[in-house]
């Protein structure tokens, strides 16, 4: 729920087409909300013997897109409004989509990481 509410606040607030998974509209992304044991990203880290337990698998994460801001746009926009945010997060830094996950376990509202 404070993985929704994030998503919801940020959708509402910045205006713009979010875009998560695509598939279904010809795109390429399909693990980029929830990944599942037997989605093809976790799958292969189990089958070399590694662990994988991002805040994906565990429904607290999401990567967003969208074709009118990039995501270091996006991420600038968050760092400006971070007061707002409904939920403390964490952000990745220093890649072409915006990874939001709500397992941010500081008292800081908005933690970036690289990964």
């Amino acid at each position: 729920m404070r993985l929704l509410a994030v998503v919801v606040w940020l959708r509402q607030n910045l205006g713009i087409p979010l875009y998560c998974n695509d598939w279904d509209m010809g795109g390429k992304f399909d693990e980029r909300g929830f990944r599942a044991n037997l989605d093809p990203l976790v799958a292969s880290k189990t089958k070399a013997g590694k662990l994988y337990c991002s805040a994906h698998c565990r429904g607290q994460a999401i990567d967003l897109s969208s074709g009118k801001m990039t995501a270091e746009e996006m991420r600038r926009w968050i760092r400006q409004h971070r007061e707002d945010l409904p939920y403390p997060v964490r952000m990745e830094k220093d890649v072409n989509w915006l990874h939001l996950d709500v397992a941010n376990t500081t008292t800081d509202i908005l933690v970036e990481f690289k990964a």
